[in-house]
């Protein structure tokens, strides 16, 4: 009988750790642009370019105007990283809303949420990692996208948005 009942007990703690897990994931459609533009919405000098990190395909900008971007749900107020490999000069950010703080509400008393963004630029010869780290706040949806940065073009590869661990 106590063997019985350490095994459902078990089952228990180990089926919450695994639902724990699966809920933290954040699911990025197409992180390596093998499947071209599918899940992601693109506007300017973009394109899909034939050298990827690891693999055949990566996302290109190549002008002031080119982003691409994908909106992913996330846990709210949970602490996470979006890691991207760039190739070049690229941005990557987070678009994320939140509740109003008390000084914006002062100045409109009609607004109730607030849009941040997360982001951070940089140059990388070769592939290298550029992570943004942000809070969902009260949003359960959140928009990642990478961007052009001033000094030329950027290849952005393997997006992931992962909960940030202490």
């Amino acid at each position: 009988m106590l063997k019985r009942v350490l095994s459902i007990l078990c089952g228990c703690v180990c089926s919450l750790v695994v639902s724990q897990a699966a809920v933290a994931k954040v699911l990025v459609l197409n992180p390596d642009f093998e499947q071209g533009w599918y899940g992601w919405k693109k506007s300017g000098s973009t394109a899909i370019s034939g050298q990827g990190r690891d693999d055949e395909s990566s996302a290109k900008i190549t002008g002031e105007s080119g982003r691409f971007e994908q909106e992913v749900t996330v846990r709210p107020n949970t602490d996470y990283t979006l890691a991207v490999f760039l190739k070049g000069s690229g941005k990557i950010g987070v678009t994320v809303t939140t509740e109003a703080t008390e000084e914006q509400k002062l100045i409109n008393k009609f607004q109730e949420f607030s849009i941040q963004t997360y982001a951070d630029d940089d140059y990388h010869g070769d592939w290298e990692v550029i992570e943004v780290d942000f809070n969902s706040g009260i949003s359960d949806k959140v928009t990642i996208f990478g961007a052009y940065r001033k000094g030329g073009q950027g290849r952005f590869d393997r997006i992931r948005v992962k909960p940030k661990r202490d």
